[in-house]
């Protein structure tokens, strides 16, 4: 009989196998505490919205008035993503805090190019 504890073996194996596989999969920035870009809220405000300093520092960085706000939910300081159209008629947009520290400056949605082949 010993055929039987053969088939027992990876039957008991597979059943912990798949009752571990949620656990590892539930893992995620929320719970570990992580903060990522991906799981960042923003939620959209009216432009009056947003503090003096922030809206003039943005006005700085972008060259022109802000047109759209959004607030980053769950940062402290208060952080904001403010954008506007510049000269050229592109969209940018800057990441500011309560207090008119620049965060970040970019433009939304650049692609990311390819770095340049190294000779061999």
């Amino acid at each position: 009989m010993k055929t039987k504890r053969y088939y027992l073996l990876p039957a008991a194996a597979s059943l912990f196998l798949l009752s571990a596989g949620p656990s590892f999969a539930g893992t995620t920035a929320e719970t570990t505490g992580e903060s990522t870009n991906a799981s960042r809220q923003e939620q959209t405000v009216d432009v009056s919205q947003v503090p003096q300093p922030a809206l003039d520092a943005a006005q700085k960085v972008l060259g022109t008035k802000p047109t759209d706000a959004k607030v980053i939910v769950g940062t402290s300081p208060q952080e904001y993503e403010l954008m506007a159209k510049n000269k050229s008629g592109k969209h940018a947009k800057v990441h500011v805090l309560a207090d008119g520290t620049v965060m970040k400056h970019g433009k939304p949605h650049k692609e990311a190019a390819a770095p340049a082949p190294t000779p061999r």
